[in-house]
């Protein structure tokens, strides 16, 4: 009840009673003895007296538990400010410490400094404001979508500022070569994914000049691309590949150069590189023996090799081919 209301309604409902009792009653004077003293007054006083006197009592009481209330009200609406704060902080990858006073809040606030949030529903009711802001660009992002975020508040490297930039990757194929250039200002998740994707669109004379980017998923795209007859071989390029290329990248290696380079090439290329460095590439050189049918020059390079070694499966395949017997030679990689 609001006090005004209560103060007023509680005065016209005294006046009232007094008016009443001074008509009906006139001034007839009352007596009443209050411990050692006698008091007289006349009747409508000691009516309105006890009444008057409840109101004073109710005034403060009333008073003072508003203004109570009142606080706990504004401590309640400066946490829910507060609470929206760290969970804006959350959306945009950040972990915000807020003084909250009330203990559930507090919960809570303290669960959304640690969490990320993911919105896949867009959210009607939610006025304008820098938090539907950011659920709406989040739902964009997580949608696949890219959100230009200039200079936001969103946290460098965060989850999502990171699932923003690979959604630009796919569609802008121009900001690889931002993110290399830049490497520095970037996560080292997006720069794999950078590289990558400068991958898919290289060309193969640039191939000797990016010869630091060549990780294994790299290579993993340019084999893909070769496959595909989307970037040319060349002898050069191949050793290269060769040289950067995990061992267990060999074989599919190999195997996409046959369809660029002729016999020869293919071949010089990797006995190349197998001379510089025989642990690595034996395994490969020996295959493309094989491929090619040198059977005899295969089995000189197997002669010295454990029987029980890595190299079992291919003495199977020579001693099969010598028995007479044909099989894929796939099957014993």
């Amino acid at each position: 009840m609001k006090l005004k209301l209560y103060t007023l309604g509680s005065l016209l409902l005294i006046v009232a009673t007094g008016v009443y009792t001074y008509v009906y009653f006139g001034e007839d004077l009352i007596t009443h003895k209050i411990y050692t003293t006698e008091l007289t007054l006349p009747l409508y006083l000691w009516v309105i007296a006890p009444m008057a006197i409840l109101f004073i009592l109710s005034f403060f009481h009333l008073l003072v538990y508003g203004i109570r209330n009142k606080m706990n009200f504004s401590r309640w609406e400066k946490d829910s400010l507060n609470l929206i704060d760290v969970l804006n902080a959350a959306l945009i990858g950040k972990s915000k410490h807020a003084t909250i006073k009330h203990e559930s809040l507090s919960e809570v606030a303290s669960v959304l400094a640690k969490s990320q949030i993911k919105v896949v529903e867009t959210i009607s009711d939610l006025e304008k404001s820098k938090l539907k802001e950011n659920l709406e660009k989040n739902k964009t992002i997580y949608k696949g979508g890219y959100v230009p975020l200039g200079k936001s508040d969103y946290a460098k490297n965060s989850p999502i500022l990171i699932r923003n930039q690979q959604n630009r990757l796919k569609q802008d194929p121009d900001f690889a070569k931002q993110v290399i250039k830049n490497s520095g200002n970037y996560d080292n998740s997006i720069i794999d994914d950078a590289i990558v994707a400068y991958m898919q669109q290289i060309e193969p004379k640039e191939l000797q000049n990016v010869e630091n980017l060549l990780t294994a998923d790299a290579i993993n795209a340019l084999i893909e691309r070769a496959n595909r007859a989307e970037f040319a071989l060349s002898e050069e390029n191949l050793t290269l590949l060769v040289k950067k290329a995990d061992e267990k990248q060999l074989i599919p290696l190999a195997s996409v150069a046959k369809k660029h380079l002729l016999p020869d090439a293919v071949l010089a290329t990797f006995k190349h590189c197998y001379e510089e460095d025989p642990a690595k590439n034996k395994m490969v050189y020996v295959y493309l023996l094989l491929e090619y049918e040198m059977i005899e020059k295969a089995a000189q390079e197997l002669a010295e090799e454990e029987e029980n070694g890595e190299y079992q499966k291919l003495q199977a395949y020579i001693d099969l081919k010598a028995a007479g017997k044909k099989y894929p030679l796939d099957l014993f990689i």
